[in-house]
């Protein structure tokens, strides 16, 4: 699991935008990420995809005006914590990816809360290990190219999937620098671009639901 931020070039960009921006920057993550969670709670029967769109559909309020309003942080965390997966119940990789998504939610917060840099590049680097962990998955089934000359870390950097996840946040980053005042039409445009990115596995038809015994 991704304990430690990476220090480096992403942590320079972020500390050099300002508040608002590296919040849009971690909602924009966690917009990838969601999917994922909603995932685990279709196969495995368990979570509370709601909660975490609450503290979600904050980030992109406060990316958007500056301020959560009379958003209760306390109750919505309280809720969180509760829909945080326990992996060690679960044979899947979405429970994985849920707890990606969870602690993606909640370092992005940290981050809105204490006004720095380490929870943003928590939640970037979820998502990054969120794609690695899928992809580790699906090569171990023998969906993947196990057969390859190339050795399987170097595929792996170079996997389509893995490669969008990179450029979209390097592009969103890019974006948000250009963009010192922030607007709620402009971060409506900038979450729509991000609606439809991420593994999605229910959307790409990636799950196989648990059948019910006749």
């Amino acid at each position: 699991m991704a304990n430690e931020p990476p220090s480096g070039p992403l942590e320079s960009t972020l500390a050099s935008l300002g508040q608002q921006q590296r919040i849009a920057f971690a909602a924009a993550c966690s917009e990838r990420l969601l999917p994922n969670y909603a995932a685990f709670v279709q196969v495995e029967g368990w979570g509370d995809l709601d909660a975490l769109a609450r503290v979600h559909e904050a980030l992109w309020i406060y990316a958007a005006h500056g301020n959560l309003g009379s958003i209760s942080i306390e109750a919505m965390f309280a809720d969180v914590q509760a829909a945080v997966p326990d992996v060690k119940n679960y044979s899947t990789v979405y429970a994985t990816l849920a707890l990606y998504a969870t602690a993606a939610l909640v370092n992005a917060f940290h981050a809105l809360l204490q006004e720095n840099v380490d929870g943003v590049v928590h939640a970037a680097t979820y998502g990054v290990e969120s794609v690695k962990q899928f992809l580790l998955v699906c090569t171990a089934t023998g969906v993947g190219p196990r057969t390859v000359d190339r050795d399987w870390e170097t595929w792996l950097e170079l996997a389509p999937l893995l490669l969008a996840e990179r450029a979209k946040q390097e592009t969103d980053l890019q974006l948000l620098h250009s963009q010192p005042n922030l607007t709620p039409d402009f971060i409506r445009e900038f979450r729509a671009s991000n609606e439809l990115l991420g593994i999605r596995p229910l959307e790409r038809g990636l799950v196989k639901l648990p059948t019910s015994p006749d």
